[in-house]
């Protein structure tokens, strides 16, 4: 008597699988298993901030792997957090050894809040906020808000207000490299922001 051989679906050769997306909007979770012919999730991080993982780029890699065979919809974009990995949270570091030394990963990611935010420098004043970054930073992360014409900026406008550890994707329009950006802020008495941060979950 012949038995019938399993038949493999599509699913079960993916090295990756959406895992939830109560709200894809704001969260959702994919596991991701490395193969030898896969063996790099393929995103571009930056950890600068310590507490959750900016992505500055995709590379060919299980995450562009899932964007191309995803049929629903729920994408993960330049600009996303990685907010969990295999249920370590709070310590971008430790998140990133995860993703770079374990095979099968559980990555939840957030979709960013963008806004933007208007000020203006009194003379030779600063803004009230200290920045920072790394090589691996695409934006400004503010590390200190410390008065000036940023605490001012927030009181009238608490609904955009600027916190610690958001980030300044975009300085007058110019993008992508933290030095220049900072130097349009020390140069302009008048800045505009695109500062993100993770959606607030629901």
């Amino acid at each position: 008597i012949e038995t019938a051989k399993p038949v493999e679906t599509t699913a079960e050769r993916l090295p990756f699988h959406l895992q939830s997306a109560d709200d894809p909007t704001v969260e959702f979770a994919v596991a991701f298993a490395k193969t030898p012919d896969a063996s790099s999730i393929g995103l571009g991080l930056d950890f600068y901030d310590g507490e959750r993982l900016h992505i500055n780029g995709i590379r060919p890699g299980l995450a562009q792997m899932f964007n191309e065979a995803d049929s629903t919809g729920i994408k993960v974009d330049v600009g996303d957090y990685i907010m969990d990995v295999n249920g370590t949270s709070g310590d971008a570091l430790e998140m990133l050894r995860l993703l770079r030394e374990m095979k099968d990963v559980l990555v939840t990611f957030r979709k960013a809040l963008e806004f933007k935010v208007v000020v203006q420098k009194g003379g030779k004043s600063g803004l009230g906020i200290k920045l920072g970054w790394s090589a691996e930073s695409r934006s400004l992360v503010v590390i200190e808000v410390s008065g000036g014409p940023i605490e001012a900026w927030n009181t009238e406008n608490p609904d955009k207000a600027v916190q610690l550890h958001d980030r300044i994707l975009t300085v007058n329009g110019q993008q992508g490299k933290p030095a220049e950006m900072l130097a349009i802020i020390q140069h302009n008495s008048c800045c505009e922001f695109v500062v993100s941060r993770p959606r607030p979950s629901k």
